[in-house]
C-alpha cells in the first residue's frame, strides 16, 4: 500500500515543524500483481531510463511478500544483469540523517544487488556504493574501486536491509539481517578511489548478482525517511540513548524534569508513549517486543522538544 506523502520540496519545507520527512513508505499491496512497479507506484519511483512501464521496469509479484500480498521482483538470466533497473529518486539531499530500509528475499542459487547514488542523472550519475548479494551467501561492497566481502545473508527467507546516511557527519553504514556490515565515509565514490559528492541522490535496484551469476530477488516494505537534528535545542540539556542499536532495553539519560516521551516507527506511527518517570534523569524503555528497524524517540521536557534516532536490532 502506498501511503500519502508530501512532495519532496513540500516535505523539506515542513522539516523544522515535523522533525521527520518520510519520502517513501511502500509495501506494494495496493497494486495488482503482474503490473509494472514504477508505473504503478509513481514518483519518486522511476526507472534508470526514466521510463516507468518500459523495458527496465520490473513486475510486482505475489510469489513472496514480507507483509501483505505483493513484492517487487527483479530477475535476470545474464551475469551482466538487467534489464530490470528501478530507481527511487531521492531529490539530491545534502543535509540531515537519512535511513533507507527494506526487506529482501533471495532464492537459493541466486543473488541480488542494489546501489546508492550520490547523483541520479543518466550517464552523469555518480555511485556512492554498490552492494552485491553473491550466490554463495556473501555480501560484497564496491567502494573506492574495490569489491570486498564484509558480511553474509540468508537464502530463502526475508531479511532486513538498512542503509544509514548522515550527510552532516559525512558517514554511512550498512546493516544486513540485523548485523552491521560496514561503515564508511559517505563521500567516497564506488567505482574509483576519489572523493565524490556528499549528496544522497537515490537508490537503484538492478537485476544483478555481482557479475558471476544470474540475479533474482524480491523487495518489500521500502521506507526512506529523514530524522532531522535541527529540531533539537541546545538548551534542552543533554539526552543520551544507549545502547544504540538496541536489542532489548534502551537506557535514557537526560536533564531531570517533568515531561513526556513518544517512540515512533519508521512510518511515523506512535508505538509507545508515556511520562518521564518521576522526572528522573535516568530511566529505561523496553524494546524487546518491537520488530527490528528504525525508530524515532521524541522527548518533550522543560519546554523543549528533542528527537533522537534509535536502531532496533
Amino acid at each position: 500500500m502506498k501511503k500519502p506523502l508530501f512532495s519532496i520540496s513540500t516535505a523539506l519545507l515542513a522539516v523544522a515543524a515535523q522533525g521527520q520527512i518520510v519520502l517513501v513508505n511502500e509495501n506494494f499491496d495496493s497494486y495488482s500483481a503482474a503490473t509494472f512497479l514504477a508505473q504503478s507506484a509513481g514518483a519518486p519511483w522511476t526507472t534508470w531510463s526514466n521510463s516507468p512501464g518500459g523495458i527496465d521496469d520490473v513486475l510486482l509479484s505475489s510469489d513472496h511478500a514480507a507483509s501483505g500480498s505483493n513484492s517487487g521482483l527483479w530477475v535476470s538470466s545474464s551475469a551482466s544483469g538487467g534489464p530490470g533497473d528501478v530507481v527511487v529518486n531521492l531529490g539530491n539531499q545534502t543535509s540531515g540523517t537519512w535511513n533507507i530500509t527494506f526487506n529482501m528475499y533471495i532464492p537459493s542459487n541466486y543473488g541480488g544487488y542494489f546501489n546508492v547514488l550520490h547523483l541520479f542523472q543518466g550517464s552523469n550519475s555518480q555511485w556512492a556504493v554498490e552492494v552485491s548479494f553473491l550466490i554463495n551467501g556473501n555480501v560484497s561492497l564496491m567502494l573506492q574501486g574495490t569489491s570486498t566481502v564484509y558480511g553474509t545473508y540468508p537464502h530463502d527467507t526475508w531479511f532486513p536491509v538498512h542503509v544509514n546516511v548522515d550527510l552532516n557527519s559525512v558517514s554511512a553504514s550498512l546493516q544486513v539481517d540485523n548485523t552491521v556490515v560496514f561503515n564508511w565515509p559517505f563521500n567516497w565514490n564506488a567505482g574509483d578511489a576519489t572523493v565524490g559528492l556528499n549528496q544522497l541522490g537515490g537508490v537503484d535496484f538492478y537485476a544483478y548478482a555481482g557479475g558471476n551469476d544470474g540475479g533474482k530477488y524480491y523487495i518489500d516494505d521500502v521506507v526512506v525517511q529523514s530524522l532531522t537534528t535541527g529540531i533539537e535545542e541546545a538548551s534542552a540539556g543533554t539526552v543520551h540513548l544507549y545502547p544504540n542499536p538496541v536489542e532489548e532495553v534502551l537506557y535514557i539519560s537526560n536533564t531531570p524534569g517533568t515531561g513526556t516521551w513518544v517512540l515512533r516507527d519508521a512510518a511515523g506511527r506512535e508505538v509507545k508513549e508515556g511520562p518521564v518517570p518521576g522526572g528522573a534523569s535516568s530511566w529505561n524503555l523496553d524494546m524487546a517486543g518491537l520488530p527490528p528497524g528504525v525508530y524515532q524517540f521524541e522527548l518533550l521536557q522543560n519546554g523543549h522538544h528533542t528527537v533522537r534516532k534509535v536502531m532496533k536490532g
